[in-house]
Formats: structure tokens, sequence, C-alpha cells
């Protein structure tokens, strides 16, 4: 076919080439002679070519240079009329190219044209164009491409050289992206794309790595995790909640940027309506935690901050103080040493709480002490976890009831410890080192139940192979495992000389017990008549 007249499509007088190249004959506008026009079959009611043939003729108008007819004189541009309509292949109708072509779903479709119908006057290769662009920056799927215009087909509007390029340029250089992360971003949220360089996608930039001090790959990182902090204001949303806690709550930048990084959606969440609601009323005033703590428990753990106040902090509050009997300062505790209590559904406390009470018939004070010392158990699975541990130490140690009772309370904490890796191994080793007597070994056990957490190969191994060396007996790890490493070498020597000076001191008691018997034979009559 021969295109080298392609602005003649736009002329009053149609003039269309087969492919032989010769024209057909001329139809005059002004002819009153009936034609036949194929138009393009629509949807029922869809405005679609009119918003096409508008969008064009306002284009014209404003005299807007299309990005589909350079050198070709605006002024030698008509507008397209309805006779121009029916004489254009689907292929060449915006509307056409992004429901066949694109694939994008009639209801996608419905929202373009009545939320966005610009995008249906624009030229079929400059949509064309700014597809392939962001196909080759992010390396889209043909399904990418389709979820991203369906949740902002604003992006057909922009310009590939003034607006997309820009912004892909500016996330990648300073955020050191790759291909795949700046394609999680804009798949999440697309609007980034839409943002204006200079008015907004710099000062959200120049918040994380300026005013937070983040490195570029803490800022990637954050990004990553919650893309929609690229949507944020920086006046009304990010720095509120930076001088809220830096100013009020007194934390150091550095800590403010640890506890952005851990949890990015900190910075999302509402001032008034929630940070206030739970680090003022609830943590401060209702808890009386001090400002030292609640940055500690910001800092080790925001992700705190997630959980429903009225859903779950408060009612799990209540029942532990209320229902279990701890005080203030003991909750605080609790929480400070267990954030993720508040995970928990009060119903699943209960559970753990009843096991406790009435399956292992335990007093509340050992519950109590239980909980305090190893909040995380409560979150243990009952069947799986508490009962194959309790299972196991009965076995191992023969041991009944009440010393159970007593090794649990003694050391909480052996809910948390591995069968396999952890409680298994070290009892094969402690009894070995006890000559194989369960009974010694059981006894060393419930006199020091928290020897089970110690680690095996950094402390019981090595102390109780010196206790063993200088002929201590194996019993004797119970004082010597609670030493720090100094006054461990000093307890050692100072053993050391002590049982060698009784072990002289043994000889020489058993020598002067032989000389005695030496003398008392000597003394005695041998030799005799009748």
């Amino acid at each position: 076919t021969n295109y080298s007249n392609m602005h003649s499509l736009f002329d009053p007088t149609i003039i269309l080439f087969h492919a032989g190249g010769s024209e057909f004959p001329k139809l005059s506008k002004s002819s009153n002679r009936k034609r036949k026009r194929i138009a393009p079959t629509l949807p029922p009611g869809s405005p679609t070519v009119t918003a096409s043939v508008a969008n064009h003729n306002n284009e014209l108008e404003e005299n807007e240079e299309l990005e589909n007819t350079e050198g070709i004189e605006k002024s030698s541009m008509p507008k397209i009329t309805w006779d121009h309509i029916g004489l254009m292949p689907a292929s060449e109708i915006a509307y056409f190219y992004l429901s066949n072509t694109v694939g994008l779903s009639e209801e996608i479709m419905w929202k373009i044209t009545l939320e966005f119908p610009a995008v249906l006057g624009l030229a079929v290769k400059n949509l064309e164009r700014k597809i392939d662009f962001l196909q080759k920056a992010m390396d889209l799927s043909d399904e990418d491409v389709r979820h991203i215009i369906g949740l902002q087909p604003s992006l057909l509007h922009l310009n590939v050289e003034s607006n997309l390029s820009p912004s892909v340029t500016l996330l990648i250089e300073n955020l050191q992206l790759k291909k795949s992360d700046l394609r999680v971003l804009i798949k999440s949220c697309p609007s980034i794309l839409c943002y204006s360089i200079d008015d907004n996608l710099i000062y959200k930039l120049a918040f994380f790595l300026i005013t937070l001090g983040t490195t570029p790959d803490e800022a990637r990182n954050a990004f990553l995790k919650e893309p929609r902090l690229l949507t944020c204001s920086v006046e009304t949303c990010l720095l509120p909640k930076f001088q809220f806690f830096h100013n009020d709550l007194l934390f150091p930048v550095d800590d403010i940027r640890s506890m952005v990084c851990k949890e990015p959606k900190i910075l999302l969440y509402s001032l008034e309506n929630n940070l206030c609601q739970k680090i003022v009323s609830y943590f401060m005033s209702m808890l009386h935690m001090d400002e030292v703590s609640v940055k500690r428990l910001l800092t080790t753990y925001p992700q705190v901050m997630n959980y429903s106040l009225h859903d779950s902090m408060i009612p799990v509050t209540r029942y532990f103080i209320s229902d279990l009997g701890f005080s203030n300062d003991d909750f605080v505790r609790i929480i400070l040493k267990y954030p993720r209590l508040f995970t928990l559904s009060l119903s699943k406390v209960k559970h753990m709480v009843g096991f406790f009470k009435y399956e292992l018939a335990l007093e509340p004070a050992s519950v109590r002490k239980i909980i305090q010392q190893s909040p995380q158990c409560l979150g243990l699975s009952i069947e799986l976890n508490i009962q194959a541990k309790l299972s196991f130490l009965r076995t191992k140690l023969e041991l009944k009831e009440d010393q159970l009772r007593q090794i649990i309370t003694g050391m909480p904490t052996i809910f948390q410890c591995s069968i396999e890796r952890n409680l298994d191994p070290k009892l094969e080793f402690l009894l070995d080192a006890f000559g194989g007597d369960v009974e010694k070994l059981k006894g060393t056990v419930m006199m020091l139940p928290s020897l089970l957490g110690y680690s095996l190969d950094k402390r019981i191994k090595p102390r109780m192979n010196c206790l063993l060396d200088i002929g201590e007996d194996a019993h004797g790890i119970t004082g010597a495992i609670t030493l720090s490493a100094e006054r461990f070498e000093e307890w050692l020597i100072g053993r050391k000389v002590k049982l060698a000076y009784e072990r002289r001191k043994e000889e020489e008691r058993k020598l002067a017990k032989e000389t005695r018997e030496g003398e008392r034979r000597k003394g005695r009559i041998v030799k005799w008549t009748r």
C-alpha cells in the first residue's frame, strides 16, 4: 500500500489507495450521494469514537503537537469528521487497540471511557510507544501491563521523554533499583510515575535519604516493603510523624531510622487516630510507661503498632491485670520481652493458661512465673510443642509429675527449646558425664533446671570437661555453670588447689593410719610359752 501521502486521510476529499497504487474516485464531502459507511462495532452507548474525535479536534484547536504527525504542518490537518471514522481500521482506533491488542477487560475499558476519555483520543502509535517503554523499563509481561493500566489509566497520558523516562531514571539512580524492584513498586502503586519530579518525587526521596539519613539500600528496602510511602505527602504525612517521634517523644534520628527500616508501615498510620492513641493514651497514660520504655519497645519491635488497640491491646491488658493478677509494671515487662503478645487472640491466651492450671495442676503463682519469665510460651501449640516436651522430659529423666512441675517452674523457657537440637543432645552429654546414672542426673537437673538453658558447645561441655579433668564430681556443674568466664577460671584454680590439698591430706591420713596399724602389730605378743 502506498502510504506516502498519509496526510491525505485528513483532507475533506478522501483519497484511498489499494494495493496496486491506483486511485479510487474522489468523494466530495459536499456530495449528496448516499454511501454506506461501515462503522466499527462498539458497546451500546459507548462514547469512544466521539471522545476520540473530540480530543483530536481539541488538540488541533490548541495547536498541540501530535507525536504521530512529525513533518506535517498543523495548518494542513483539518479536523476529523464522522465521514472519516468509518474509513479507519479498528487497529488505528485507541479503543480497539487497548481492548483487542493490549487485552484490557471490558470493565477497565468502561473505566477509561468514563473517567479518562482523553486516552481514547491518543494515536495508536503514541500508545504503543508508551506501553513499549514501560515493558522494557521494568520487564513487564502483558498481564503486568494490563494490571498497571487498570489501576492507573492516566499513565497513558504521560509523555515518554518528559514524564515517564525521567521518573524511572530518578528512582533507579537514587534508590539503586533493579528492573525487578521497579516492577514491584509500579505494580503496587503505578501512580508513582504520575507525580511531578521537581514538585513531588524529589522531596520524598530527600525525606528518606537526607532527613532520615537512610542509605539507598535501606530506602529501597523500605519502599519495596511499603510502596505506598512514595504516594504520601511529605508536608502533611511524613514530616508531621517524624516531628512527633523526634520532637515530642525525643527519639534520636538514628532510632527513628531504625524503626522505619524495620516497619515502614508506621509512617502510613494516622497521627491522631492511631499513633497518638496507642503511644500516648495507651502506653504512657494507661500502662504508665516512660519515654525510655516506649522507645525500647518501638525500636525493638515497631510492628506492635500494627495491632488493634480496642480489639487486641486493651482486652489482653485487662485479662492480665484483672484476671491473672499481674501488676502494671509486670505487664509492661512482659510486653517488652514479648511484644508479639498482642498478635494472640484472647481465647488462645486463656486456653494456654487453662492448660497450665488444670492439666499440669500448677498454682496461680507458678502460672504467673511461667508467663512472666517465658511469655513466648503463650504462642506455642499445646499438642505439637508443650505436650511433646513434657513427654520427652518424663521419659528421659524418669520424672514424676511433681518433679516435672518443679523443673518447668524452675526453667519456664524450656518450652522454647527444641528437643532434637537442644534438649536431647544436652541430656545425652550430661548422662555420659554422670556415668549413665539417671538418678544423679535427675537430681542435678532438679537442683538447677536452668542448666538445660546454657549452650552445650560453648558452656556445658567446656566446663564439665574442666571439672572432670581436675577430678571434680560431675554434680559440681551446678555451681560452675553459673559463673562468668573470669570467675570460673578463678574458681577452677582455687578448686584445683583445694582438691590437691584434700588429696594430700587424705594420703597423709592413710599413711598415718597405716603407721598406727604397724605399731599396734609390733606391740602384740607374737611368741609365748604355754
